[in-house]
C-alpha cells in the first residue's frame, strides 16, 4: 500500500486561476511523491519545515507564511492512501 500527500490551497472563489488542491510532486521528475508508510510521508513534511499537526494526517507549514494574491489561509497538507493497485 503506498501513501501519497494532498496539497489544499485555500483561495477565494472570485479569485482568477487560482491553484487547485494537488499530489505534492518531486520538483526534478514531476512525478506524484510516494511513500511506503505514513511514517515516511511524515518525515517528508518535516524536512519541509510542515510539522504542526491539525489532525491525526493533516499538517500545515510552520512559521511566517505569505499569502499569494487571492489567498486567504495557507495550504493544508494531507496524508492520504492510493486507491489504486498501481499506488497512483
Amino acid at each position: 500500500m503506498k501513501f501519497y500527500i494532498l496539497v489544499r490551497p485555500y483561495y477565494y472563489t472570485t479569485t482568477l486561476n487560482p491553484m487547485v488542491s494537488h499530489k505534492m510532486y518531486c520538483p526534478w521528475t514531476h512525478e506524484p511523491l510516494l511513500f511506503d508508510t505514513v511514517e515516511d510521508a511524515k518525515k517528508h513534511l518535516k524536512s519541509q519545515g510542515i510539522t504542526t499537526q491539525l489532525s491525526p494526517q493533516k499538517f500545515s507549514q510552520d512559521g511566517d507564511y505569505h499569502l499569494s494574491h487571492g489567498e486567504y489561509s495557507q495550504p493544508d497538507y494531507c496524508i492520504r492512501k492510493c486507491r489504486s493497485k498501481g499506488g497512483e
